[in-house]
C-alpha cells in the first residue's frame, strides 16, 4: 500500500513566504543527492502561479502568443518552472493525466502523472487534486542520482499548480495529495 503525501496550495507561495533555511538547488548530481537527503521531511515553496511575461516567452522558446496572459507555475528565484495541465475530457475518458514540461537547470523534462480530481462538495469542502504516479520523465531520471531530488521539485511546482496553475481570487481551497514517492 503506498502513502499518501497531502498538502495544501497556498495562494502565495513567494520566495518572501519561504523559510530561512530553505535548501538551495545543487548544481552538480553529487551534490542533489545531500541536498535531497536535507530537504525530503518537508517542500520547501518558492514556486508562484503567475502570467508568463513577454520576455519569458522570447527567454525560454515557450509555444504561446505574446501578450496571451498563459499562466505557468514558476520559481524565478532558482530559474525553474512547470507548465502544462490535464489532458483528457473528464466526460469521456475515464482517466485525465497530468502532461507537464518542468524545467530545471536548462533542461526540459516531460512528465506525465496518473492522477484523480475531485470537484466535488459544498463551498466548505476544498477541491482534491491527486497526483497518483509518475507514468514518464523524458529524458528519463530514474536512473540518475538526482531523480529523489527531483521529485521533491516535481512535488513543489505540484502543490503550487495546485488545481490549474492559475491564482483566481475567491477560489476556494485546493488540496493535493501525492501517491508516489
Amino acid at each position: 500500500m503506498s502513502s499518501v503525501q497531502t498538502l495544501t496550495a497556498p495562494h502565495d507561495v513567494s520566495a518572501s513566504n519561504r523559510q530561512d533555511d530553505t535548501i538551495a538547488p545543487p548544481r552538480s548530481a553529487q551534490s542533489w543527492q545531500t541536498s535531497a537527503r536535507k530537504s525530503s521531511s518537508r517542500l520547501t515553496m518558492a514556486f508562484k502561479n503567475e502570467v508568463v511575461s513577454d520576455a519569458d516567452i522570447d527567454r525560454y522558446k515557450l509555444p504561446f502568443p505574446k501578450g496571451g496572459g498563459r499562466w505557468w507555475t514558476r520559481d524565478a528565484e532558482r530559474d525553474y518552472y512547470l507548465w502544462g495541465g490535464l489532458v483528457g475530457n473528464p466526460a469521456f475518458d475515464e482517466t485525465q493525466e497530468g502532461w507537464f514540461d518542468l524545467y530545471v537547470d536548462g533542461i526540459i523534462h516531460t512528465v506525465v502523472l496518473a492522477s484523480e480530481v475531485n470537484l466535488e462538495g459544498d463551498k466548505e469542502t476544498p477541491y482534491t487534486m491527486h497526483w497518483k504516479k509518475i507514468v514518464r520523465i523524458s529524458p528519463s531520471k530514474e536512473e540518475e542520482a538526482n531523480y529523489g531530488y527531483f521529485k521533491i521539485l516535481l512535488k513543489e511546482a505540484l502543490t503550487a499548480y495546485g488545481l490549474d496553475g492559475e491564482t483566481v481570487p475567491g477560489r476556494k481551497e485546493t488540496v493535493v495529495r501525492f501517491s508516489f514517492n
